[in-house]
């Protein structure tokens, strides 16, 4: 018995210490996020642009939203690069935001517009 526990100990200790980290993985690590300085910096993992949103959780909870799905006017990430989102640009940030949602997508040509893919998520503490 004790031979698993101490087997199982070094597995358990990762976990719990990834449970504390601040940087947030989206969704198959497409994006990160974080806070930094109670801004939130997202980070594009791929070879492609990503469009994106932030937004208080609590907000989002009630909210109607749809993705942006025109490239010329939705906000982006280039392939690889990273943003920095102040607090004040933050959809419905209030002083008491605790928890900030980001959702990332990819605009796929299709037709005469464009097919919006998810690619990532994640929930920043600030």
């Amino acid at each position: 018995m004790r031979t698993r526990i101490f087997r199982i100990l070094p597995l358990l200790l990762v976990l719990a210490g990834a449970g504390c980290a601040r940087n947030t993985a989206g969704i198959d690590s497409s994006i990160t996020a974080w806070a930094d300085g109670g801004d939130i910096v997202v980070k594009n993992h791929t070879t492609r642009p990503v469009y994106y949103m932030a937004v208080d959780q609590e907000l989002l909870a009630v909210m109607l939203w749809a993705p942006c799905d025109d490239p010329e006017t939705c906000e982006s990430i280039p392939a690889g690069g990273a943003v920095r989102i102040p607090r004040t640009e933050i959809g419905g940030v209030r002083a008491e935001t605790r928890v900030v949602a980001v959702h990332a997508w990819h605009l796929v040509p299709e037709g005469a517009g464009y097919a919006v893919v998810m690619v990532g998520g994640a929930q920043v503490e600030l």
